[in-house]
């Protein structure tokens, strides 16, 4: 059997100091979640929405309740999740589910589709026993008063990339987009390959940052091509972004884990929330 291994992450960007302890605190809650169900002979699945649905709940971060505004100060909420096998399930601009990676982990399992988006993927929540919440209840006072200020600062995405102890991996990410972007907006998030991606022939990663500039280089299926070619998967991690940053300019962060359990962490922004859990250790970090 494998050992176990998770790693998360909740966005690369300037983290202010006073919001440290928060961040590591919505870190740790993710990682124990998500391993306590990996050590109990869970699937990787099972760890990595959970992990997920824990940061979009906790407030802290730019994913599920606390997520950022777009132009018309209401939230919109894109997510993927998908499993080494290469079943995947998205959606993107769902408007009042606070939960967007549990209704992706649902268009995976219950129907032939990929991606459900807007109104769509609303009335798809609806009809598979999801619980709508006021549009108020998922804006935090922390994100309005950023909003109101017109403060650009946060890429604030979350993720997670499991292996279970039966050698099976996925990989998950979730987001609100970016400050006051135009309504409608998707960025690399809930798109396969860019925002995350997991193949048992490599591995699995999430990404975090500038999402138009994590499109065009398809960052996370480009790190899980890394992972056949470099020894370690930190470098195959490093190598994304530097790429990312040589051809687009790009900003934000990757969380990558390849299907031996050896991971790789790797940032152009002054922070990024991370962190990872094996059986011998968990650490959560700025």
């Amino acid at each position: 059997m494998n050992k176990p291994v998770l790693v998360v992450h909740g966005g690369a960007w300037v983290v202010p100091s006073e919001e440290f302890d928060a961040h590591k605190k919505g870190l740790q809650d993710a990682l124990e979640i998500g391993m306590a169900i990996l050590k109990n002979n869970g699937s990787a699945l099972d760890a990595v929405e959970k992990a997920i649905a824990s940061m979009e709940n906790s407030g802290v971060f730019d994913a599920g309740i606390g997520a950022v505004l777009n132009d018309q100060g209401d939230v919109e909420l894109d997510a993927q999740i998908m499993k080494s096998n290469l079943e995947a399930g998205a959606v993107a601009a769902i408007r009042n589910y606070k939960n967007p990676i549990s209704i992706a982990r649902k268009v995976m399992e219950t129907t032939p589709h990929s991606l459900l988006v807007g109104d769509g993927a609303g009335e798809f929540a609806k009809k598979s026993g999801f619980s709508k919440i006021d549009m108020q209840r998922m804006i935090s006072k922390k994100e309005f008063d950023r909003f109101s200020q017109k403060k650009d600062e946060g890429f604030g995405t979350v993720g997670a990339v499991a292996l279970d102890l039966f050698g099976n991996m996925c990989a998950g990410t979730s987001t609100g987009g970016t400050r006051g972007k135009l309504h409608g907006r998707v960025g690399d998030s809930p798109l396969i390959g860019a925002g995350g991606y997991c193949d048992f022939e490599t591995g699995g990663a999430s990404a975090t940052g500038h999402g138009e500039s994590f499109m065009k280089i398809l960052a996370c299926k480009t790190a899980c091509d890394y992972l056949k070619i470099e020894k370690t998967a930190q470098l195959a991690a490093e190598n994304t972004i530097a790429l990312l940053e040589r051809r687009t300019s790009g900003k934000g962060g990757i969380i990558l884990l390849r299907k031996d359990g050896d991971i790789g962490i790797a940032f152009n922004t002054k922070n990024m929330a991370r962190g990872f859990a094996t059986n011998e250790k968990t650490e959560a970090m700025i």
